[in-house]
């Protein structure tokens, strides 16, 4: 029986906090237009998540100039882009032996 209601594989919050938190991990100088890009949301999504995850402790804001920020993952922020990413590889192969079944 193939299961493929994952939360990886549809556009959730979970997935689209991993792809916003995995792009500031390998780049922290992006702008939200480039993550926008990156995570295929609009800017103003894009926006909201990050006002949400720094709220969380999750991220901090680095000012760069008077007008552009930099993102960094905090300790907490770090742990929960782990866990999130441990989750979508669990579903991953949870679905690859459904099929392989």
């Amino acid at each position: 029986m193939l299961l493929l209601n994952k939360d990886s594989f549809k556009p959730s919050t979970a997935l689209r906090t991993l792809a916003i938190m995995e792009a500031i991990a390998d780049n922290p100088k992006l702008s939200q237009q480039e993550l926008s890009c990156l995570s295929a949301m609009s800017s103003a999504m894009v926006n909201q998540y990050l006002k949400n995850l720094r709220d969380q402790n999750l991220i901090q804001y680095v000012r760069v100039n008077g007008k552009s920020y930099s993102y960094r993952l905090t300790p907490s922020g770090q742990g929960k882009r782990r866990e999130l990413l441990g989750l979508y590889c669990t579903e991953i192969v949870q679905s690859y032996s459904s099929l392989k079944e």
